[in-house]
């Protein structure tokens, strides 16, 4: 707080006379269309003074010293205009330029829509404050894709997570999602997932945005829990003209060889009562298929060689459906300024069926299929004003998120045929596999199956249930106040401070039926509490066979004729369950019991998985100080201070006693709850130096941090003992944030010619990264000690081994480490039709190194009493060893080239990232990889009036497969195909009316 008093006394106490009272706004504007232009330079000639147009065109300079003043309005692609205005006369000027594309031999250029799109996000970057890259409204128009996940992916240093076809999270700089936050016009959505903070943008469609801006170098008036960078989508107030946009679009999925999609959005904006009021509407509707083919295999090592032990090819047909809407109201207040409120809503549900058996050498054989809908829903509101009073300028914020997870339906059939001979004869499971096909080609496995589905029956059925809600609020005051000491000399201070208050729960559920233990229950009960017995006349399981054993024969569930697909083409996935009789079977028997008594039910609860419930209350407080001085138009210095305090509630379950039995481990759950508070000081630095009109050079050094999971900083403790595997889950409460120095330079070249060419270099140093031990085999208290574990071992022996799950802070630092290389540019200064060429690409190489646990045996000695003799004890316990970051491509990048011949555009791009660890192995021979990707994306766009174009859309037009490997880190060249998902090609025909 003595930081922030001495700033509020500096701005108080400096002299009236550094402050001019002098002030022009204006809109800047393309002469040929008359379109505002985004982020085109405004400065007073001879002086520190100037800003940027903001995405309405709109600009504003204050403070500017009386007499005769020079203005100067340039951006790349235009030619630069100088107005001289005489502030003698006029306090307050209103200036509208409308700028003249560049003039190249003697000639207009004439701006296409793609070149429109690459010129806004390039002075977008030129002249922000910070390291920042930008996807402008006119290149989302342009780019063919399916979520603002993927339009993101567009960009330098942005790697992705793929789900269903399509980018669902991003990765920046190598960093998953959680080492991030995502808003919209600069407030938080809340996360979607259930234990983590990263935020699923696929559930945002990108048609309703202005513009997506990344941030990668943070300063102190934004959140600080955001270590790889920050994501803002952004959105505008209403045109001053009309706006009514329709884009209605048909698609057809090679997967499925289906043309059942759609997608529908609409767009309008106006301002009413001398533009001083503003609404803008916004929605969307997709039907989307996103269905997927996959292969699984597993091994068996003998060191020297390997063997296909089990190969799982594996279907999932999936019905995506996307909707959304948003509304904007805003209002320009007397003072110049404006208040808006903005409130959208977005919904993906997800329907699949998943469908997968396995092929093995010799034995058994196992069908599964499992039934999932999933919803996903967030909703944003925020009320923003920006205002101005007595000279300073007031940025404030109140703001409400919420995102919801709920599953809806979640059934898992399990079906086992097996291995049975008759007089010497295999007659179900399979037969002997011929060792010349035990490396494969496992396409030869299928003739050894005998698919005898009349001696299938059920092993078991899953019945799941998820469901966790995250809501928001926030509210936070910016001032800002600028002032000139001499007319190259001037700068802002800007003070604030941020309170936010988050509530969020997970829930989980399950309960399991064991259908191989006991013959099918006949018991139901009824919903007035009675047992009777099931009703199966009418049904498709009315004549249900069973074995003799009272077991379910798998072919009720399959057709007359059994469905079947061939994977890739070439794997056999036979038989297809019938989905109706799948979700039968479930309605008919979940509230089953095994006698009539109705106290043994034959679907049990699973009571380890509602150990992993948590509730969880965050409240941060954090308060800044920053200061920006300007020495003339090329040198700027930011600095600044960031506290954040962290005073946050947890809420979850302890088992005060080891749970056990079979086939679920039973006992009893408590309730705890457990306090955190934390306070991190965060400074942060930055500089701007322009040596010509050409270049610009920038430089930060910054504090960040990260904030563990919502699920690891839980008094949580769950013990279970179940067939000889003992397992101990733990939260740890003394989990602190990570910690990050962040260290960027960037140079920027750029002109009409050369466009934008920027590479910039990062080095991140965190300290106290958290990390997870997962199923670490250790036993004894020593071990438990060793890393802070705030429980006893349940385990009475200390020799009893166990597999530990508990989050912890490493002792050694993580970082991360890289550079990247951006060009924009297009060709207008070539000649004839080869001036209407855009070009865009970017790649990033990426280095790390972290440390994660592993273990090692330690032999020691113990006295037995009271006999008093010395006993060598073994104990494994946790080590750290050193290994790169998971989930971390270390190249990637995109490529796209445009062209634009009058009402003709079309546009190739191209995104590839490099393989990268998913898992490491604690003996280095069963690392996880997931492999290269690389896909091909074609768009195309004819203009057929003024207003009406048509679109089509080819995605993956190569038909690329997604795929993971095994490698052995001690044997170079020892790589096995671990499992490959395929999504098809898939186009989309559409047509934009814009009236």
């Amino acid at each position: 707080m003595k930081v922030f008093s001495r700033f509020f006394l500096f701005v108080g106490f400096l002299p009236a006379v550094v402050f001019g009272q002098n002030t022009v706004r204006g809109i800047i504007s393309d002469s040929s269309n008359h379109d505002p232009i985004v982020g085109a330079n405004v400065v007073v000639i001879n002086s520190s003074l100037g800003t940027a147009t903001n995405l309405d065109g709109e600009f504003t300079i204050l403070h500017i010293p009386s007499g005769l003043q020079k203005i100067k309005v340039s951006c790349i692609g235009y030619e630069p205009q100088v107005r001289e205005i005489n502030f003698e006369k006029e306090k307050d000027v209103q200036l509208n330029v409308a700028l003249t594309p560049t003039v190249i031999s003697g000639e207009e250029v004439v701006i296409t829509a793609q070149m429109r799109g690459q010129i806004a996000a390039i002075n977008q970057q030129l002249t922000a404050k910070t390291m920042v890259n930008v996807v402008s409204e006119e290149r989302i128009k342009e780019l063919p894709d399916a979520n603002a996940a993927d339009a993101i992916g567009r960009l330098p240093g942005v790697s992705l997570i793929r789900s269903g076809g399509e980018a669902s999270k991003i990765v920046l700089r190598g960093l998953s999602s959680k080492f991030s936050i995502v808003t919209i016009d600069g407030n938080r959505m809340s996360p979607t997932d259930a234990n983590e903070r990263g935020v699923d943008l696929s559930t945002v469609s990108q048609g309703s945005l202005a513009g997506i801006e990344l941030t990668k170098a943070s300063t102190s008036d934004k959140d600080a829990d955001a270590i790889a960078g920050s994501v803002n989508l952004v959105t505008r107030k209403a045109p001053s003209e009309r706006l009514l946009r329709i884009e209605p679009r048909g698609s057809y999925n090679g997967m499925d060889k289906s043309a059942q999609q759609y997608n529908f959005s609409g767009k309008y904006g106006e301002r009413f009562f001398d533009d001083v009021f503003g609404l803008q509407l916004s929605g969307n509707i997709e039907r989307i298929i996103r269905s997927n083919e996959s292969s699984d295999f597993n091994y068996q090592d003998f060191i020297k060689y390997y063997e296909i032990t089990q190969f799982r090819p594996t279907y999932v047909s999936e019905i995506r459906k996307r909707g959304g809407g948003n509304i904007v109201f805003d209002f320009d207040t007397p003072d110049e300024g404006n208040i808006r409120l903005n409130t959208s809503y977005n919904k993906t549900s997800r329907s699949f069926l998943t469908s997968n058996r396995n092929y093995v050498q010799t034995g058994s054989v196992a069908y599964d299929y499992r039934d999932q809908e999933i919803d996903i829903t967030t909703f944003n509101s925020f009320l923003h004003g920006e205002n101005n009073f007595f000279g300073v300028k007031a940025d404030w914020n109140l703001a409400y998120s919420q995102a919801k997870r709920n599953d809806p339906f979640d059934f898992e059939l399990y079906m086992v045929e097996p291995s049975n001979r008759v007089n010497g004869e295999q007659v179900s499971g399979t037969n002997d596999l011929p060792d010349i096909y035990k490396r494969g080609p496992v396409e030869n496995w299928a003739q050894y199956a005998l698919n005898n589905f009349q001696a299938a029956t059920i092993d078991h059925a899953n019945d799941n249930a998820q469901s966790n809600f995250d809501k928001e609020k926030s509210a936070s005051l910016n001032l800002l106040r600028g002032y000139a000491l001499t007319d190259y000399l001037s700068g802002e201070i800007k003070l604030g401070a941020k309170f936010r208050q988050k509530s969020r729960f997970a829930a989980f559920h399950q309960v399991r039926a064991n259908y191989y233990l006991n013959p099918w229950p006949v018991w139901t009960k009824q919903d007035d509490g009675t047992v009777v017995q099931k009703n199966l006349p009418g049904t498709r399981f009315e004549n249900l066979a069973l074995t003799q054993g009272g077991q379910v024969i798998f072919a009720n569930f399959l057709d007359p004729t059994p469905g079947s697909r061939s994977v890739y083409g070439k794997y056999s996935l036979y038989p297809l369950i019938n989905r109706d009789a799948l979700r039968l079977w479930r309605q008919l028997n979940i509230h089953g019991y095994l006698d009539q008594t109705g106290n043994d039910p034959e679907y049990k609860e699973n009571v380890e998985a509602e150990a992993d419930d948590y509730g969880v209350t965050e409240r941060v407080f954090a308060g800044y100080a920053m200061h920006t001085f300007n020495a003339g138009q090329n040198i700027s210095l930011i600095t600044g201070l960031r506290v954040e305090s962290d005073d946050n509630e947890y809420t979850s379950r302890y088992t005060p006693k080891t749970l056990s039995g079979f086939p679920f481990p039973i006992g009893e759950l408590r309730d705890t709850t457990v306090f955190h508070k934390e306070t991190v000081v965060l400074p942060n630095f930055h500089a701007i130096f322009r040596p010509t009109d050409f270049m610009t050079l920038r430089a930060a050094s910054f504090k960040m941090l990260a904030r563990p999971d919502f699920n690891q900083r839980l008094l949580k403790f769950v013990a279970s003992s179940i067939t000889g595997v003992n397992t101990m889950n733990v939260g740890n409460p003394n989990l602190h944030n990570a910690v990050a120095w962040n260290y960027e330079v960037q140079t920027q070249f750029y002109g009409n010619a050369i466009g934008l060419f920027s590479v910039s270099a990062f080095y991140k140093d965190i300290k106290s990264m958290y990390h997870i031990v997962n199923n670490l085999q250790i036993s004894g208290q020593h071990a438990l000690d060793s890393i802070g574990v705030p429980w006893k071992n349940p385990y009475a022996d200390d020799n009893v081994k166990f597999n530990l799950i508990f989050p912890y802070n490493s002792s050694k630092p993580t970082r991360v480490w890289g550079f990247e290389v951006e060009h924009q540019t297009n060709f207008k200064f070539l000649p004839g039709l080869l001036r209407n060429l855009v070009l865009n690409y970017n790649f990033t190489i990426v280095r790390s190194e972290t440390w994660v646990s592993s273990s090692k045996t330690v032999t020691d000695t113990v006295i037995l009493m009271p006999i008093g003799i010395k006993v060598p004890r073994t104990t494994i316990v946790p080590i750290e060893i050193k290994q790169k970051l998971e989930d971390q491509p270390e190249v990637f990048g995109n490529v796209s080239l445009g062209y634009d011949i009058k009402d003709f555009s079309v546009r190739v791009s191209v995104f590839h990232q490099s393989k990268y660890n998913i898992s490491f192995s604690s003996n280095g021979r069963n690392d996880g990889i997931q492999d290269a990707y690389t896909r091909w994306d074609i768009a195309f766009k004819q203009g057929v009036t003024d207003n009406v174009s048509v679109t089509l859309n080819l995605n993956n037009i190569t038909n690329t497969q997604e795929g993971s490997s095994v490698i052995n880190r001690g044997s170079p060249g020892w790589v096995l195909s671990d499992r490959s998902i395929r999504y098809g090609a898939t186009a989309d025909l559409g047509v934009r009316i814009e009236l």
